[in-house]
């Protein structure tokens, strides 16, 4: 089912006939200064799997997987969102999977994009802005 919808999906955007359809309770990434999202941020490994934008990355790829809600059915797969974590550092990473599991405004990061924050993965999660 999901490869004839990407099927007919391309289909349809090579023709141009595909519209923007309203949010419905979701929300679009758009650029924007960090601190509108206040969250904690976990880790994942890829364990050579896809994530739900349907792309293989390593664990060392600069990854986040977001909440059903800015994830937002795929529309958000590629953008780039910028995180400060409570170190400090603020790095920029793709988002390329979803987290249902996560929690209101948190991220869960690869492994490659929580150790660029230089946090022990041992400690299992840290304060994030985005």
């Amino acid at each position: 089912m999901k490869l004839f919808a990407f099927t007919l999906l391309t289909f349809l955007v090579g023709l141009g006939q595909v519209t923007a359809l309203p949010a419905g309770g979701h929300q679009e990434l758009e650029e924007r200064s960090t601190g509108s999202f206040n969250g904690i941020a976990t880790y994942f490994y890829q364990y050579g799997n896809p994530g739900a934008c349907g792309n293989w990355n390593s664990d060392s790829a600069w990854l986040v997987a977001l909440r059903p809600e800015f994830y937002n059915n795929g529309k958000n797969c590629g953008h780039k969102v910028h995180f400060k974590a409570g170190n400090g550092k603020e790095l920029t990473a793709i988002v390329q999977d979803e987290c249902p599991g996560c929690n209101k405004d948190s991220v869960d990061m690869s492994i490659g994009f929580w150790n660029a924050f230089g946090y022990p993965s041992d400690d299992g999660i840290f304060d994030i802005t985005w």
